[in-house]
């Protein structure tokens, strides 16, 4: 059959291309680097930091380095936070000694509890760069833990059966599918929908548009001319539809294998058996509804710049649903989601988004599943009609009118 060949030669040429190994490999690997370098270098503290301290307590400047500096260590055991106390002198002297060794690189900030800390519970940070966030929240956190102490001990309170009274409850979610109870977690309710609506994103986006700029360039080059001579426009746009297809399908593994990998790595259960497979079933209608448009629209115009404007509104409309993704993740089953779920342009990603975080009764899959297949069927009819007359148009762009005639024929 003459559209495998097509489709064989469409696979084969893009899956080689520079483009395609840039985007297939190099991208995941920038995300990975993005994902996993971050966290291990915020994971792991690699030099001692010294800061100065200038207290008006007396007292709690000592706690707080002891408890700083027997808890945070270095992976060799030193401790992490190293102290220049600035004590024996005027709050101005210290500050303007501590400003000194700021201004020299000696110190990487460093902190003021007034004597009044008890009381307005406050102490301030000086440094050069306030971005170390993990660095001061620690200060924070034991500053605040020793003068909680201190306050509860002067008013004759014990500050360990507070603590045990005033304990966090932890509040244990749980999932029901289908019947089916599991232990959900919150973080994997957010990225598993997200990850599945990125993916389906940039897999119609990108294959859709190179499917355009294939028709395009043959028809620049007037390579169109000698394809239509011996195969029909019908099987030449099966053909690529085919082999565009499989490489969008290609990238998709790709970059779920390297996905799951990292969500390993992490400890985190990313991808299901079937939540790929209902990725999948809506994938494959859902590029060929995109790459029904693209290809007409390919076939309309003899440059890129051309079609941009037609581009930009389809772009719109694939975007669209990432714009009311919070929404709909957080309020599944609203009635503006679901009605957005049955416009076909956005079915794919609100059911596939909505499948991974709610239990979904069977008449939603089969009544979107027919409606999508339905549209989509329409769109292929409709736009091969617009592919076939316009492909071999040169000098005069068909108007609306015409573009209307050339459908009803």
């Amino acid at each position: 059959m003459k559209f495998l060949t097509v489709a064989r030669w469409e696979f084969i040429h893009r899956i080689k291309s520079k483009w395609f190994l840039i985007s297939t490999l190099l991208i995941p690997l920038i995300i990975v680097g993005a994902s996993v370098l971050p966290t291990l270098l915020l994971q792991h503290d690699t030099e001692a930091k010294t800061f100065a301290l200038i207290d008006q307590t007396g007292w709690i400047g000592n706690e707080l380095v002891d408890v700083t500096t027997q808890k945070y260590h270095l992976d060799d055991g030193r401790p992490l936070y190293q102290w220049i106390p600035l004590h024996d002198q005027s709050l101005a002297s210290a500050k303007t000694a501590a400003d000194s060794l700021l201004h020299d690189d000696i110190v990487t900030g460093y902190v003021v509890i007034p004597d009044s800390v008890t009381m307005n519970h406050r102490a301030d940070y000086y440094g050069k760069s306030v971005s170390n966030f993990k660095d001061q929240t620690r200060i924070q956190s034991q500053l605040s833990s020793i003068v909680s102490h201190h306050l509860m001990q002067e008013k004759g309170l014990d500050p360990d059966l507070i603590a045990e009274l005033t304990a966090d409850i932890n509040l244990n979610s749980y999932s029901v599918k289908g019947g089916e109870v599991s232990q959900s977690n919150e973080l994997m309710t957010f990225i598993g929908p997200y990850f599945y609506i990125m993916l389906l994103f940039f897999a119609i986006f990108l294959s859709s548009q190179i499917l355009m700029r294939s028709v395009l360039e043959e028809r620049q080059n007037r390579v169109m001319e000698v394809l239509i001579s011996s195969i029909t426009p019908n099987t030449l746009l099966s053909g690529k539809v085919l082999g565009l297809g499989l490489m969008g399908v290609v990238q998709i593994i790709v970059y779920m294998v390297v996905a799951q990998l990292v969500a390993v790595y992490n400890g985190i259960a990313l991808l299901s058996l079937t939540s790929v497979i209902g990725f999948f079933v809506y994938f494959i209608p859902g590029f060929l509804l995109y790459a029904a448009f693209y290809a007409a629209v390919g076939s309309l115009f003899t440059s890129e710049q051309e079609a941009q404007q037609v581009v930009q509104f389809m772009s719109f409309i694939i975007i669209l649903p990432i714009m009311f993704l919070m929404f709909a993740m957080n309020n599944p089953n609203a009635m503006l989601v679901k009605i957005l779920t049955y416009i076909p342009p956005f079915t794919p990603f609100f059911m596939i988004m909505r499948m991974n975080i709610t239990s979904l009764p069977v008449w939603e899959y089969v009544v979107s599943l027919v409606e999508l297949i339905t549209f989509v069927w329409i769109s292929l009819r409709l736009g091969g009609k617009v592919f076939n007359t316009a492909i071999l148009m040169y000098g005069k762009r068909p108007t609306f009118p015409e573009i209307l005639r050339w459908i009803r024929a």
